[in-house]
């Protein structure tokens, strides 16, 4: 049922046997009429199928009968016949779903846009929008009265525009993700929106052409497109450019504290991308391909040497809101900061790396003129948790002969780092800390974390004695040999 009384209301059901597969449903008017339906599949389903293709027929039926769903408060579309084309056309009625707050929309890979740009008085009170999946989407709402494409833009409806200008679209939308839709140009018309008031979340995950919205700002008076976002996840695409090139007035960022980057082409974000995320709290890059270090003071050096830098620090008291960093599949990282940035993470508290290929060690000594000795401590005063996995070429989380002293650690995860030979070359200062080799691995109350590591060292080399390492070349047949006189010498022992 997704109604009630004295609304329309539908049901459906739906069966599957081996002698075939059937749906019927039921629509009743306010005033009683019963409508029903009954549907032969031709194709084979299970009872649930059977159900949601009944489910379908009775949307298309009430489309056909012009039915209003003023009690619809969510409204979930999933396809995976790859045959939608719309969900709404233009004959539903403005005010037929006025109190959805909840709409998604899943798997529609023929579907061109989600509504009619009539049905936006409807999506007055919408605050959840989740679009994805669909690979011929070009814009959210379809802009009616004309075709005329211009450089990605669509002909004005000027009616809907007049009525629209002065008012906010959407003032209740407070989550949005739009994902993995190739073909996505525009939200709506970006004229329309001067911004959106109530978003907290947004997330737009491969979506290489759509643009920024509410839309480019191009005149001189900065609007706040986003002023209460809190939580942004970004990947490639225009969107990625729009912010990078100020295209967004940067106090529609001032209150981001959660940012998620999934950029292969980041390279070096300048300054002012810097400002616009000034309280970030949670940072988290995945798939940064091209990125080398994480922060660094060398910004402009470091571009002309050709390397990646995450962004040019002019300000290091950017980094004090700093509670938690995430890197993953960052394949081209050498270390995530250097030893002056790391100073001035006072309030860090968890620190995780996994899957980094490249990466030699995480706090690097790269800061001129600094000899040994001058600021010999570093104090990470809050850091609670790190987590270090899949990294091949780690040796160390810091060669310099630094003391690091870090009262607050209580967990330590090391797992699949081979080439580890020392958490830190200097002295480390830690209370009783949990140390683990995996997520799920057992986990050992460790006081001296240098130590312990080299004990794990050890116990791989010793472990490994069996094999010489000069023979790069010995042949599985050889390496099984050497296997089975050892164990051997094992029973031999034994006797």
């Amino acid at each position: 049922m997704i109604t009630k009384d004295p609304c329309w209301e539908l049901y459906v059901d739906g069966s599957s046997s081996q002698s075939g597969a059937g749906a019927g449903l039921e629509i009743r008017t306010p005033e009683g009429t019963r409508i029903h339906q009954s549907i032969r599949l031709e194709f084979p389903v299970t009872n649930n199928e059977a159900e949601y293709e009944a489910l379908l027929a009775g949307i298309r039926l009430a489309k056909e009968l012009q039915v209003k769903f003023p009690c619809l408060e969510s409204f979930v579309y999933k396809e995976h016949q790859n045959n939608v084309k719309e969900i709404w056309d233009g004959t539903v009625p403005t005010d037929a779903v006025c109190k959805l707050r909840v709409l998604e929309v899943h798997n529609c890979n023929e579907l061109l846009s989600v509504a009619p740009s009539k049905l936006l008085g409807s999506f007055h009170d919408i605050e959840e929008l989740y679009i994805s999946w669909c690979d011929s989407l070009e814009e959210v709402f379809k802009v009616e009265g004309g075709s005329n494409a211009k450089e990605g833009m669509v002909a004005r409806d000027t009616d809907i525009e007049k009525e629209l200008e002065d008012n906010h679209v959407f003032p209740q939308l407070k989550s949005i993700f739009l994902g993995y839709l190739p073909q996505l140009r525009i939200f709506y018309r970006r004229s329309c929106i001067s911004e959106l008031p109530s978003l907290k979340k947004m997330g737009i995950k491969s979506c290489p052409k759509l643009e920024m919205f509410p839309y480019r700002y191009q005149n001189t008076e900065e609007k706040v497109a986003f002023p209460v976002l809190e939580d942004l996840r970004l990947s490639d695409g225009r969107i990625f450019e729009d912010i990078w090139y100020g295209h967004v007035p940067a106090a529609s960022f001032s209150k981001v504290r959660k940012l998620e980057l999934d950029c292969s082409v980041l390279v070096n974000i300048h300054t002012l991308l810097l400002q616009r995320f000034e309280v970030v709290e949670e940072l988290t890059l995945l798939w940064c391909d091209s990125l080398q270090v994480v922060f660094n003071l060398e910004g402009l050096e470091d571009i002309k040497r050709g390397a990646a830098v995450f962004s040019q620090i002019t300000k290091l008291d950017s980094y004090h809101n700093l509670r938690s960093l995430s890197v993953h599949y960052c394949n081209s990282l050498k270390y995530l900061f250097s030893l002056s940035i790391a100073r001035n993470l006072t309030n860090i508290e968890k620190l995780k790396v996994d899957r980094c290929d490249a990466i030699e060690e995480i706090v690097k000594n790269e800061d001129q003129g600094e000899e040994d000795g001058a600021m010999d401590e570093i104090v990470f005063p809050k850091l609670q948790s790190v987590e270090l996995e899949a990294l091949p070429n780690l040796t160390s989380f810091c060669w310099a002969n630094k003391a690091f002293k870090l009262p607050s650690l209580q967990l330590v995860l090391l797992g699949d780092c081979p080439k580890i030979r020392t958490f830190t070359s200097g002295q480390i200062s830690t209370n009783v800390i949990e140390l683990c080799e995996s997520k799920w691995g057992m986990k050992q109350k460790v006081s001296d974390l240098n130590n312990h590591v080299q004990q794990l060292l050890q116990k791989r080399k010793g472990s490994s004695t069996m094999y010489n390492d000069d023979d790069e070349g010995t042949s599985l047949t050889s390496l099984w040999e050497k296997i089975e006189q050892h164990d051997e010498d094992d029973i031999m022992l034994k006797e």
